[in-house]
């Protein structure tokens, strides 16, 4: 077996006039072309191992970020190959030739990087799981398309993961990003950076009010108030509101506005039992909950999401109650990710998927116009109520 051994010196037998192009450098360009030198004057051969990230974090005192990118730049241009649990290789020349030809075929001249010309876009949504988050990212995937874009997606599950995922996308020049923000009561600092900076970014189903960024949402007010106009239409006056969330988080207030709005302008009462959000949190809420729907006090409900529809359809079945003939549920998007469920709920579609497409389009327009919006693009879409088997007319 061949033994590697890295100098100290990490720039030995380099020009002066190489000397001065590293110089001005990134750190991570640095360390990305002193080991594609080594790899091009043959100190590193076909399939030798190459410094791993924590080797090349000591060998080079720069930061994992930095180092974790150079790597894979390296593996985007060809010059190494990565096996998990084991490290990175460098390409047979045969291959990393073939690889070059490829890029140069479909992405400009081999000599330039892998992704010169590719546009990196964040996404960070907070799941995608459900139907809503699945057709967003669906619409964004369908019309970023490499080589033109490359798209990367995370998961932020609270707003803590929403703000590292975030730096992490700068930190790593990411040209733009698509944020579905996690609906808290409070702003994400660094997206007042972004917009004060002036970075380019595109919010989907969430805006913030007073700040103005360029968004796309659904109209959420009137999809609550045309969910409550049906069941009220339908002879309905004792109707739930019923969240997973408190009505101080934006969206969830928003909603409940619109029902609200529909309440009152039929001159009916909202009542005690006209706002259950936090319903799943508190166990004392739910069984209350369970006895105004046994009792008649409530005989439908408007869901803030499909999960609250589902799991309030399994809370009338647990009481051997039928949906729709004892009780109606409206729910928010469509739950066709519950297949035993398809095509069953009255739902507000948001139209997700155009919500996708249209994020998309605003980043497209951005990219064109060198990055530099001039004025905010903000899309807000009209909702579709689609009624099918989960609603009737209420009993006499």
């Amino acid at each position: 077996m061949r033994m590697l051994f890295y100098p100290c010196n990490r720039y030995i037998n380099i020009s002066s006039q190489e000397g001065i192009r590293m110089a001005s450098m990134s750190k991570y360009e640095k360390v990305k072309s002193d080991i594609k030198r080594k790899i091009e004057t043959g100190e590193y051969v076909d399939r030798d191992r190459i410094p791993s990230e924590n080797e090349i974090i000591n060998q080079y005192e720069v930061s994992r970020i930095t180092a974790s990118r150079a790597l894979s730049d390296l593996a985007l241009e060809g010059f190494i190959y990565r096996v998990q649990g084991k490290g990175s290789f460098v390409t047979p020349s045969e291959e990393r030739i073939d690889k070059m030809f490829l890029q140069q075929s479909v992405g400009g001249p081999a000599a330039q990087p892998a992704h010169a010309g590719i546009l990196k876009i964040g996404v960070v949504i907070p799941g995608i799981s459900d139907y809503h988050g699945m057709s967003i990212v669906s619409g964004i995937t369908g019309s970023l398309r490499y080589p033109d874009y490359f798209v990367t997606i995370t998961s932020s599950l609270d707003n803590h993961v929403e703000d590292y995922a975030i730096n992490l996308f700068l930190a790593n020049r990411f040209d733009a990003m698509i944020i579905f923000p996690v609906d808290t009561e409070m702003y994400n600092d660094t997206i007042l950076a972004m917009q004060a900076s002036r970075f380019p970014f595109v919010l989907v189903d969430r805006n913030f009010p007073r700040v103005n960024s360029n968004y796309v949402i659904c109209d959420n007010r009137l999809g609550a108030e045309s969910a409550t106009e049906h069941l009220i239409s339908l002879g309905h006056k004792r109707i739930a509101f019923c969240s997973s969330a408190t009505t101080t988080e934006q969206t969830t207030g928003i909603r409940f506005e619109g029902f609200q709005r529909a309440m009152k302008k039929h001159g009916i009462p909202l009542g005690l039992g006209s706002d259950m959000t936090k319903l799943y949190a508190n166990p004392a809420m739910k069984d209350r909950l369970k006895a105004m729907i046994l009792n008649g006090n409530i005989t439908a409900a408007v869901a803030s999401n499909s999960m609250v529809g589902k799991d309030l359809y399994e809370l009338c079945s647990s009481m051997s109650m039928n949906v729709p003939a004892d009780f109606s549920i409206v729910c928010f998007d469509n739950t066709s990710a519950f297949s035993s469920m398809s095509d069953f709920f009255t739902f507000v579609e948001q139209h997700s998927f155009e919500m996708g497409v249209k994020a998309s389009e605003i980043v497209q327009q951005m990219m064109r116009n060198g990055k530099k919006p001039s004025s905010p693009v903000q899309v807000v879409l009209k909702p579709t109520l689609v009624v099918n088997h989960s609603t009737a007319p209420a009993k006499n």
